[in-house]
């Protein structure tokens, strides 16, 4: 697979996350529930972290990691700022299961097209 075509996909998945975390962030500000039953196994670690998962300012948390990560869509499909995708897929590996999954290989492909690119 070309570094663009893998930028492409990482675009794709980043666009995902932030749409998810933006919809179901400002779902619970204006309902005060998150979307499906409840909270995933992400909110264990939030709280160890002292922020209550059932909060105006966790789904705040959501809704900008969220706009960050469509940010992170754009820089990709751009081919810029691989450094700072990595920096954002990091800080959100806490969101378990699926948004640490999609963190993890976006983190990967951008690490991977930076790293090629250095070496060029």
């Amino acid at each position: 697979m070309t570094t663009s075509a893998a930028l492409r996909i990482a675009a794709l998945l980043a666009f995902v996350q932030g749409a998810y975390m933006i919809a179901d962030g400002t779902h619970f500000l204006a309902s005060g529930a998150y979307f499906g039953n409840g909270v995933g196994p992400w909110a264990v670690l939030v709280a160890h972290a002292g922020i209550a998962p059932l909060s105006p300012a966790m789904a705040s948390v959501f809704v900008t990691f969220g706009v960050l990560w469509l940010l992170a869509a754009v820089a990709l499909t751009l081919g810029r700022a691989r450094y700072a995708v990595i920096a954002l897929a990091v800080a959100t590996l806490w969101y378990l299961p699926i948004g640490t999954l999609l963190s993890a290989i976006v983190a990967f492909i951008a690490a991977r097209s930076a790293r090629r690119r250095a070496t060029r």
